[in-house]
């Protein structure tokens, strides 16, 4: 680019095409609202996930964004997922909004897209050179890289938070399942939850191992065999289950004695857990394993009922 100069009024020579990119950048900060305004209503017309977000929250991050970009460019460098605490908050609210984290990044590089689009339309107006502007768009593009990775960090400590929270929740309840004297409330708020029946027969389960995750999965594995589904949880070092539908007789047991209890609806499942831990008692006395026949055809025991 050619200089040009000429002389201000007090005298002194000024360069008419000097770069005036702090100018510009105050320019942006200023312009703010506008860009907030314009990002909004684009990503809630294309981006599905933000059905439950008001415009103004979107708003508010387009703001803050402009300010994260406005820094890293002052700052010069690329930053790094631990430079970002906009990350942090964003991913934080927009869980609590329930906007999936690929929503979340669409948009926030829909939010980039539209703060480099409108520095470059006000770059010529100040004069910034066109390798400037690439630079500050590869800078643009270290933020969204960064902030993706402390996004996703973000996102998936909450599942593994949540996955741990809602199995201390299920086998909270699948032992309250099988106590008597539950409130029956509670009984049916487990049963919508983890979509068992409330008025269709049950079988209550128990069993001993002393590896219990090992012996969760043995069971599993015999659901798919007996063709049931299964809720266990550890109970007092006792697995306790839950079994929904009528298991097949003629199959594989899980390798260890389990006591399968008489058929009961949701509401009397205690009873049914009484009469399994009857027959794993039994079933330890006589030595039994899950390859014997313990009683009748049944691979593991079972109470008639």
């Amino acid at each position: 680019m050619q200089n040009v100069s000429s002389v201000t009024s007090d005298g002194l020579v000024a360069d008419v095409h000097a770069e005036r990119w702090q100018e510009l950048l105050a320019r942006l900060d200023a312009d703010a609202p506008d860009i907030a305004e314009g990002t909004a209503a684009k990503l809630l017309a294309t981006i599905p996930g933000y059905e439950l977000v008001d415009a103004g929250p979107i708003r508010e991050s387009s703001i803050r964004n402009t300010a994260l970009i406005i820094r890293v460019i002052n700052a010069g460098t690329e930053p790094k997922a631990e430079d970002l605490p906009e990350a942090l908050r964003l991913a934080d609210e927009r869980i609590a909004q329930n906007v999936p984290l690929g929503s979340v990044l669409h948009g926030f590089r829909m939010s980039l897209g539209e703060i480099l689009e409108h520095l470059v339309q006000l770059g010529p107006e100040y004069n910034i050179d066109p390798g400037r502007m690439l630079r500050w768009s590869t800078l643009m593009w270290a933020v969204n890289d960064a902030f993706s990775t402390r996004a996703t960090r973000v996102y998936r400590d909450h599942e593994v938070a949540t996955a741990i929270a809602d199995s201390v929740r299920r086998s909270e309840w699948i032992g309250k399942a099988v106590s008597e004297g539950s409130e029956l409330s509670e009984l049916l708020w487990g049963a919508a939850m983890y979509d068992v029946p409330a008025d269709t027969p049950l079988r209550a389960l128990a069993a001993t191992s002393p590896d219990h995750a090992k012996a969760e999965t043995q069971i599993q594995k015999w659901a798919q065999r007996a063709r049931v589904r299964v809720l266990t949880s550890v109970q007092s070092s006792v697995i306790v289950g839950i079994v929904i539908g009528e298991p097949r007789r003629n199959v594989d047991g899980p390798g260890f004695a389990v006591g399968l209890g008489r058929a009961e609806v949701l509401s009397k499942l205690a009873d049914s857990y009484k009469d399994a831990s009857l027959v794993l008692k039994a079933a330890d006395n006589l030595r039994c394993s899950g390859h014997k026949i313990c009683h009748g055809s049944w691979l593991f025991t079972q109470a008639h009922g």
